[in-house]
């Protein structure tokens, strides 16, 4: 996980794209205590879903690896266009299906804002890769264990402490796609060092030739010029 953001009790994030074992996002539903000094708890209620694709076919680190799809990825958080609004979604229990996965950022099927501009998502919450996140359970269960790792009592601790856990995540997206294009410079150095050694080699193979052929039609008038 990489980036998050809240608005309209959802917290999205952004799974980065070496596939490391995401946060998931997280819809907080805030009981809220009695005394002001009790802690926040997080519902563990389902949420109703049309969605009838199991949640484990979704997540960016169950999906074939795209490596269009990560540079496009990665071009748009590292060089991000400027921000637009979607139409939204024709249903509000849009279907995306597994083997679509990842897509494009181009696809009209994204409709949704994420905390990165120019990357919108198919639904509130959803997975960057396409498709919706992290299942109601696994949402309350992580909530709750944020809230309680970090001592949260109040909700304007929990709003601080969301937001910096944004900031962080978005910070470690943008760190790794610098990362990757250094990398994809570097290959492409050597790549085309690569085809600059083997034009060289192929001139040289020429030039072998026609010694060679010099040479044989030489043997083969006697020596005689």
């Amino acid at each position: 996980m990489a980036g998050c953001t809240e608005g309209d009790g959802v917290v999205s994030g952004v799974e980065d794209v070496q596939h490391q074992p995401p946060n998931p996002s997280i819809r907080l539903q805030i009981h809220r205590p009695s005394m002001s000094h009790a802690p926040l708890m997080a519902t563990d209620k389902p949420q109703p879903s049309d969605n009838t694709i199991p949640d484990s076919n979704y997540p960016p680190r169950n999906l074939p690896y795209s490596e269009s799809f990560e540079n496009e990825f990665m071009k748009t958080i590292l060089y991000p266009p400027a921000p637009t609004t979607r139409l939204p979604p024709a249903s509000p229990s849009l279907l995306v299906q597994p083997s679509a996965l990842p897509l494009p950022l181009t696809s009209p099927l994204r409709t949704h804002p994420s905390p990165f501009p120019g990357v919108h998502l198919t639904h509130p919450g959803g997975y960057h890769t396409g498709g919706p996140g992290p299942s109601a359970s696994v949402v309350a269960a992580f909530a709750k264990r944020f809230i309680h790792e970090q001592g949260i009592r109040s909700e304007a601790e929990l709003e601080r402490r969301v937001q910096e856990a944004v900031q962080r995540r978005m910070g470690e997206v943008r760190e790794r796609m610098g990362r990757r294009e250094e990398a994809i410079k570097r290959n492409e150095g050597v790549r085309r060092e690569i085809r600059l050694l083997e034009a060289q080699r192929r001139t040289e193979e020429r030039v072998e030739e026609r010694i060679r052929a010099e040479r044989e039609r030489k043997i083969g008038s006697g020596g005689r010029e």
